[in-house]
């Protein structure tokens, strides 16, 4: 990865692609974006999403007969890993906990996501 940004449509074709366990060409990305994203993606649109991100290092892509088959090279958690970096490195001024502060203005933890969190500190 080059460490480029995402922007958010190509999040969405990333998505896809990190939650499924196919072989997925251009048409059965289309047609998947459209239905979990309630979108109307012509394939050209989606197409352009699909090269920019090969440029960008996050997508590879195969040959097989006629069609391209896109495979992430970036996993979900390693994007997760950098996305949560930056926020804490520009939001949180580098304190970790502030992080949990702000999610806490979203939503309260639940007693599980409490004890997880627990367990990981020690």
């Amino acid at each position: 990865m080059k460490g480029e940004n995402i922007t958010d449509c190509e999040l969405l074709v990333m998505k896809i692609l990190w939650d499924t366990t196919e072989e997925l060409s251009l048409p059965g990305i289309v047609d998947a974006v459209n239905t979990a994203f309630d979108r109307t993606w012509k394939p050209q649109t989606v197409s352009t999403f699909l090269a920019r991100l090969v440029r960008k290092g996050y997508l590879d892509m195969v040959r097989k007969g006629r069609l391209f088959i896109y495979y992430p090279k970036v996993s979900k958690k390693e994007y997760a890993t950098i996305v949560i970096g930056n926020y804490v490195e520009f939001y949180c001024e580098n304190d970790a906990s502030r992080i949990v502060e702000n999610m806490m203005d979203v939503r309260k933890l639940t007693k599980d996501e409490s004890e997880k969190i627990k367990a990981l500190i020690g």
